[in-house]
């Protein structure tokens, strides 16, 4: 058969390691290269600021990470001190308890946390998005002064952006301690996502960009590739410069039954949020040629501004909305494999981090993405699944109904991508990494 990327069919190849092919857990890391490292941690202890707009009790993207972080970095004997906004990912809605005004502080899992009230658009175009991004930076902002005083080290997880414009201030202004942890590179992000055009104010963003990451000698960043985004804006590398790519989290409930809907069914698990860097119209599509074939459905797992994407899929595809966390174990474990569908354009500024938990979980996957995004690369590295090109819903119903056919090729690819997985995504490696970079950044 042809290869994949020509749209005439998928040859096993491009599903099962070739024969010597790297083992996967020798393969390139999402963030191994030549980027300078930071060593073992040192003895001590530190007062860290941590500032994330994305926070625990969101169950995707970034906010689970940033409270994991905490978790593990206050387990350790640090003291830490979060300021995130009150929950609002993925549905983009703001969930504040009655009768706060504008700040909440609680104690969660040995982090202290304050909440700040800030403006969530339902539907965040550019202009909502902007301003969005600005209330969060002056409710933030608001905070940061007293705690400067307070902090050894600031712990900044950007995006929002307005996350890292705040870092670049108390880095310039107060002479604070600052590392930053990205997550995804904005504009870049913006731009491949159709969220930010040509003209003017790319231009003014990229340079508010490149003033902003200059401002800082600590940086972590998913991936080697990312990092080489940011030393577009930087015109070098950090001078500490670390790779932290997102764990594979452990499972924390107890699963449940599984959902009626998928009840004796083979299906394909898409999990996550649902904004404009996800192809949400080929999930749609290539259900609705599943059906028509009586192939293995697709299921969703999430929710967000594209929601109207899946509501016109009908009875094709079974999405679930947001579920608990039991609940999401076990519709993972289930599942026949897991799917990456990024939009044409969005390249290696943004890593999903569905990829560790489908791998994490022995699912293989199938990727629809540009071959520079990370997510394809891993599948090129390991053979742990297949990649596609974005938008070609024919390949990805090819893809699920080929590994629901060929049980020979689906172990292969579940067994590289868990040795991967366990290889290079296991969290407290990662978080000594990080840890490691604060201890560096207080004693310089």
């Amino acid at each position: 058969m042809a290869d994949p990327a020509s749209g005439a069919g998928i040859p096993h190849s491009a599903l099962v390691p070739a024969s010597g092919s790297m083992d996967p857990a020798q393969a390139p890391a999402l963030g191994t290269g030549d980027a300078p490292r930071v060593g073992s941690a040192a003895p001590g202890t530190l007062k860290i600021a941590l500032l994330s707009i994305f926070y625990a009790p969101e169950l995707t993207g970034i906010g689970p990470y940033s409270a994991e972080l905490a978790e593990a970095l206050a387990a350790k004997g640090h003291a830490v001190r979060v300021v995130t906004a009150f929950p609002f990912y993925p549905e983009w809605r703001l969930r504040v308890p009655p009768w706060t005004l504008l700040y909440r502080t609680e104690q969660r899992d040995g982090a202290s946390v304050t909440r700040c009230r800030i403006y969530v658009p339902r539907n965040p175009g550019p202009g909502r998005r902007l301003a969005h991004e600005l209330s969060w930076t002056l409710a933030a902002g608001a905070l940061l002064p007293k705690l400067a005083v307070w902090a050894d080290v600031w712990l900044i997880v950007t995006p929002a952006f307005g996350s890292a414009l705040l870092g670049a201030l108390l880095g310039r202004c107060f002479n604070a301690r600052v590392h930053l942890h990205v997550q995804d590179v904005v504009p870049d992000v913006a731009v491949e996502s159709g969220q930010l055009g040509s003209g003017m104010r790319l231009r003014i963003a990229r340079q508010l960009a490149r003033w902003t990451y200059r401002s800082f000698e600590s940086v972590s960043a998913l991936s080697e590739s990312m990092a080489a985004r940011l030393r577009r804006y930087t015109g070098k590398a950090a001078a500490s410069e670390v790779i932290a790519p997102n764990w594979v989290r452990p499972a924390s409930a107890l699963g449940r039954r599984l959902p009626e809907p998928l009840s004796k069914r083979s299906y394909a698990l898409y999990a996550g949020s649902f904004g404009r860097k996800q192809d949400l119209a080929l999930l749609a599509e290539a259900s609705g040629l599943l059906a028509a074939r009586g192939g293995p459905t697709i299921a969703v797992l999430g929710d967000g501004p594209g929601r109207d994407v899946l509501e016109r899929a009908g009875h094709s595809l079974v999405w679930l909305g947001l579920v608990d966390e039991g609940t999401y174990r076990t519709v993972l474990e289930h599942a026949l494999a897991g799917i990456v569908a990024l939009a044409p354009g969005v390249g290696d500024s943004v890593v999903p981090s569905k990829l560790a938990a489908y791998l994490g979980a022995g699912l293989p996957v199938v990727v629809a993405a540009d071959l520079e995004s990370e997510a394809a690369r891993v599948v090129g590295w390991t053979g742990c699944g297949v990649r596609i090109p974005p938008g070609r819903a024919d390949l990805l119903a090819d893809s699920l109904c080929l590994l629901c056919e060929d049980q020979e090729m689906w172990h292969a690819c579940a067994s590289s991508g868990r040795a991967y997985a366990e290889a290079h995504w296991e969290k407290e490696m990662i978080v000594g990494r990080i840890e490691a970079a604060l201890l560096a950044v207080r004693a310089s």
